[in-house]
């Protein structure tokens, strides 16, 4: 795929190793700051590898489970899918693990179109 981010965040598998939401992950990736200057208006502006975005999944369900002890397995669980469902980021083939790729607002569309035309997913 041809589309090349506008910016690129890093992170290590320290820096997530606590998250239990998505909010959480902003934090830890200072993702939070580009939503706040509003460089990140919509998560379709945030890509990230989709085998580590399942995988932080599992780790935040691992720690809602520590955090809400009375909380059940399937409890937690749906409580992360929601979160992550609704505002994690376009999860990627061709976004290496420990980075998020941050498209400006204009140029969204376009590397959407680009990934789609892939069908990496098939």
């Amino acid at each position: 795929m041809s589309t090349n981010p506008d910016i690129v965040l890093r992170f290590s598998d320290d820096d997530i190793e606590n998250i239990a939401s998505v909010q959480d992950f902003y934090t830890a990736t200072g993702l939070d700051d580009f939503i706040s200057d509003g460089t990140v208006s919509s998560v379709d502006q945030v890509w990230m590898n989709f085998e580590q975005c399942e995988d932080m999944l599992s780790i935040a369900v691992k720690n809602l489970r520590k955090q809400h002890r009375g909380w059940s397995a399937q409890a937690a669980r749906t409580a992360a899918s929601l979160d992550w469902m609704n505002y994690s980021p376009v999860q990627s083939p061709f976004t290496p693990r420990g980075e998020l790729w941050i498209f400006r607002a204009s140029r969204k569309e376009a590397a959407m179109d680009a990934l789609r035309a892939t069908k990496w997913w098939k």
